[in-house]
């Protein structure tokens, strides 16, 4: 018997709560449950980030199942503005307008490992544009709308965190100038749309209160500041999540962490982020918890806003966590920060959910009508969190060749999906800390 996350089924009413339909506030597109599938980088292009005709198969597949499982709202994975300068080998690369159906790939190869720069301000209106164009592109082949990525280290991200962007031009120094790059975009993409596109924002939960030159010290005297010095952090992250309702985003998803830290952790010997970071003894209670589900950010963010939608993604096993989410109550029917509210509150709207489904593409389904107690558990391994990406990877690519996907270490030691998405990344990682350490 497969272990699941959880220990009960939801009730009638909890069902109905995860079930109900959400409208967002800008587009006036109506959302069918409160189940957001997360973006994840997939790798189901060409290596040069093209799709033909076996590629185009394979999204179709994988997309089929999890729209089958039940999601709401479905994110695709990380597509590329630029495919000279790409997250990772294999995703795929949006540009032009040539051939809707199947993205042709530019003829130049990128500088790898060209000495960084800052971008210039013709090249930053260039970049606006080149987010607008894909914007439109994948309008007109008949997507409903798109999310910003401006989380977890990339580009937009660098611009918003005040330790990556020492820029002393109008897109450096103050809030205003650091969120200008994102509010360009998002005026621009929805200058270009259609009034029913939507647009969404990932901001991330680690990007704002940072300085360049903080030391190792910044946790431990937040903590003694307490509440008030986590109000200070976050303000900024309020002050954008405004700005951005302001200018027509019907949603922003919460998440946290970046790349950096990711590769950092390998570098210094520590390895990579437990799979359950509420059990980190390095932390205090507080702390982990606010890392393992970014909970005080959508507290702060959502009560600042009135009409854009709040998203929290990272954490959710259990059914009852995922409907106490959006209820805003535990089990015991104690009010909770995390509640669904008029403007002015404290509110989540969706729950977002990732790896879980790629174990389980029909988990929102099974857990809205009360079929599971939560997601399948994850294996318990030596390799901790690499060895849970590994497996999601390549359940990614078995779903994506109409293959059912496998939920353990043995499953995934006879799964050659597994071995090709496990080769890929480990190359995506070597050049991320390559990138670090400047080699």
């Amino acid at each position: 018997m497969t272990n699941r996350s959880g220990t009960r089924a939801l009730t009638p009413a909890e069902q109905q709560l995860l079930s109900q339909p959400l409208t967002l506030p800008f587009s006036g597109k109506v959302i069918k449950n409160r189940f957001l599938k997360a973006a994840l980088s997939e790798s189901l292009a060409r290596p040069d980030g093209q799709i033909d005709k076996s590629h185009t198969n394979n999204l179709v597949n994988l997309y089929e199942a999890w729209a089958k499982g039940g999601s709401g709202l479905i994110l695709t994975g990380n597509i590329m503005v630029d495919r000279l300068h790409r997250e990772m080998e294999r995703n795929v690369a949006v540009e032009d307008e040539r051939d809707i159906g199947r993205l042709k790939l530019w003829a130049e190869a990128v500088h790898k490992h060209a000495p960084p720069r800052a971008l210039t301000e013709q090249e930053i209106k260039s970049l606006v544009q080149s987010f607008t164009t894909t914007a439109v592109v994948l309008s007109n082949a008949g997507f409903d709308g798109i999310e910003l990525h401006a989380a977890h280290g990339y580009l937009i991200s660098q611009f918003l965190n005040p330790r990556t962007n020492i820029r002393t031009d109008s897109y450096g120094g103050s809030l205003e100038n650091r969120a200008r790059f994102l509010s360009e975009i998002v005026q621009s993409i929805r200058a270009a749309t259609p009034a029913s596109f939507i647009v969404g924002v990932k901001l991330n939960s680690v990007d704002f209160g940072r300085r360049r030159g903080d030391n190792n010290n910044k946790d431990e005297a937040s903590s003694q500041e307490g509440d008030n010095g986590v109000d200070k952090d976050l303000e900024e992250a309020v002050q954008v999540s405004v700005m951005l309702e302001n200018l027509g985003v019907d949603f922003i998803e919460i998440s946290g962490g970046s790349y950096e830290s990711f590769a950092a952790g390998l570098l210094d010997g520590k390895g990579v982020p437990n799979t359950d970071p509420a059990s980190d003894p390095t932390r205090s209670a507080r702390s982990r918890q606010r890392e393992a589900h970014f909970a005080v950010f959508a507290d702060k963010i959502s009560s600042a806003l009135t009409k854009t939608k709040v998203v929290l993604t990272g954490g959710f096993l259990s059914a009852v966590a995922m409907a106490d989410a959006v209820k805003g109550e535990n089990e015991e029917g104690a009010e909770t920060t995390a509640m669904v509210a008029d403007g002015g509150k404290p509110h989540i709207d969706m729950v977002g959910l990732g790896r879980t489904i790629c174990q389980e593409p029909d988990l929102p389904n099974l857990v809205m009508t009360g079929s599971v107690t939560g997601a399948l558990t994850m294996p318990k391994t030596p390799g901790g969190f690499m060895d849970i990406v590994f497996l999601c990877g390549g359940n990614l690519h078995r779903l994506a060749t109409k293959k059912t996907p496998v939920t353990s270490l043995g499953g995934m030691l006879f799964s050659p999906a597994h071995y090709g998405f496990g080769f890929d990344y480990t190359k995506v990682g070597v050049h991320k800390i390559k990138t670090l350490v400047g080699c």
